[in-house]
């Protein structure tokens, strides 16, 4: 009997293991992956300016990182390309233009092709965050395009657009990969989040007490900015049986970790 339990968890440290190195060698062919496309990538344009002190200002903060972490989440969550080719974007009144566009876990990237074979781009437009684009097909003389509204972090519309495809089934193919994307990103902020949750204990301070039956109790309290500690006595007994948390702490051998994020 217990050989077959020794088997059964051999087995499942193995697929445990196996699991591990294929995640791991995903991440890898996908960091390789966008450094392929960042190697594409001629240059970050999506402002044009002939002011040389802008020009200086504009160089210190043009360069796009790729492998950076996706913004709100955690460096385990990589950013994946799900989708890239050759549409027409049309702004306002202007005629349409042939770009080439990435879509990645968390933001669709319009470039422009520098080449036939589309080897060389360079940005045009922002990174537009998949969660801040709201995106509605529009189907006009039997043809179908996709509308593209940017909001940002105050929800106001900052640019408008239209995306346009040799074929219908493609923009259709654009318009559900994107919101794929859009579940993907926020899949990936709410794993960023229940880990940080789980790392950072000190979100909820607990008061100690022990009572006469022989048993810890542990009561939370409400978050403090302050590490103020605050003594209960025991409301079962006449006798003060309270202890400071952080007389407790150093007590059971732990250490209390304060963290504190900006955004």
């Amino acid at each position: 009997l217990n050989q077959k339990k020794d088997l059964a968890e051999m087995d499942k440290n193995v697929e445990s293991l196996v699991r591990d190195v294929n995640s791991h060698m995903r991440q890898r062919q996908e960091q390789e992956r966008l450094k392929t496309i960042i190697a594409r990538i001629d240059s970050y344009e999506p402002i044009e300016t002939k002011d040389d002190e802008l020009l200086g200002l504009l160089a210190t903060s043009s360069h796009l990182d790729l492998t950076s972490p996706m913004p709100g989440c955690s460096g385990g969550q990589r950013r994946h390309l799900l989708m890239e080719g050759d549409l027409k974007m049309k702004e306002g009144s202007s005629s349409k233009m042939d770009v080439h566009c990435f879509l990645f876990t968390d933001m669709l990237l319009i470039c422009k092709s520098l080449s036939k074979k589309g080897d060389r781009v360079k940005v045009i437009r922002q990174p537009y965050i998949v969660d801040r684009l709201v995106t509605v097909d529009v189907t006009r003389d039997s043809t179908t395009c996709l509308a593209c509204v940017y909001l940002n972090e105050y929800k106001v519309a900052t640019a408008a657009f239209t995306l346009h495809a040799s074929e219908n089934k493609l923009v259709r193919s654009w318009k559900d990969n994107l919101e794929k994307a859009n579940n993907l990103y926020e899949e990936a902020k709410m794993a960023s989040l229940s880990s940080m949750e789980n790392i950072l204990l000190t979100n909820y301070e607990e008061e100690m007490d022990y009572c006469g039956d022989g048993y810890l109790h542990a009561a939370p309290i409400s978050r403090r900015n302050s590490r103020r500690s605050s003594r209960y006595s025991s409301t079962g007994h006449s006798h003060s049986g309270s202890m400071d948390l952080n007389d407790a702490s150093l007590a059971s051998g732990k250490r209390d970790v304060s963290l504190e994020l900006s955004d």
